[in-house]
């Protein structure tokens, strides 16, 4: 079960974004920005409270069908992370954690990473970098893209979808994120409620049959 309120505090603080429109390949998009920001969200959530409601956002993002048939493509724009979060996200128990999620996002997670761009990286988190790749699927690491500068990200969305930062012509509403998540989730509790009462009528007799991967991390 994920809090509400974990969600809520995700998207009251815009730590997760989308853009409005589509990736070239049709994919919706999804930004990350890891900012001390994320300090501050680890410490009142918990890495592992704070991971799953980012999971739950993208989940419900993903049930457009769209979505479903085009997948998600994922943007870490680590340009303002800093060396504490680097070093913080290198812990034992953060790599453990890191390693769980790939493994997620490779086979059981509930939506299809179309797409995983790393853009801006600095120097301190080249490390980080290639600890994640290593944690990768062969699948999932023939889809990330390593980028020095922002505007290399073009060549998967257009730049004029982009938040100013993106490169010129970049600027797009970033209001428009957080009614496109509240949708989803409706869209995503009216589902999961529906579940909930399909399988309380159901017959005990009868083998229940989940209609999507349950997330398998834990808070922390």
């Amino acid at each position: 079960h994920i809090e509400d309120s974990s969600v809520r505090y995700v998207l009251d603080r815009r730590l997760l974004a989308t853009v409005p429109g589509r990736a070239r390949d049709g994919s919706a998009v999804v930004l990350l920005s890891p900012s001390s920001d994320f300090l501050v969200a680890w410490g009142r959530l918990g890495v592992g409270g704070f991971t799953l409601a980012v999971l739950k956002l993208i989940e419900a993002l993903s049930l457009e069908p769209r979505t479903q048939l085009c997948g998600i493509t994922v943007v870490v724009d680590l340009r303002r992370a800093s060396s504490a979060l680097i070093s913080t996200s290198l812990r034992p128990d953060m790599l453990r954690l890191t390693e769980r999620l790939a493994s997620l996002l490779g086979s059981k997670a509930a939506f299809r990473v179309r797409g995983l761009w790393i853009v801006g990286a600095p120097w301190y988190a080249r490390a980080l970098v290639n600890l994640v790749r290593t944690f990768l699927s062969s699948k999932l690491r023939s889809r990330l893209h390593l980028c020095s500068a922002a505007e290399d990200l073009h060549a998967a969305v257009d730049e004029r979808l982009l938040p100013a930062g993106f490169g010129a012509g970049g600027g797009a509403d970033e209001g428009g994120a957080e009614a496109s998540f509240e949708e989803c989730l409706l869209a995503l509790q009216r589902r999961e409620s529906s579940t909930r009462t399909s399988l309380r009528s159901s017959s005990s007799s009868e083998p229940l049959v989940w209609q999507r991967p349950r997330h398998e991390l834990s808070p922390t």
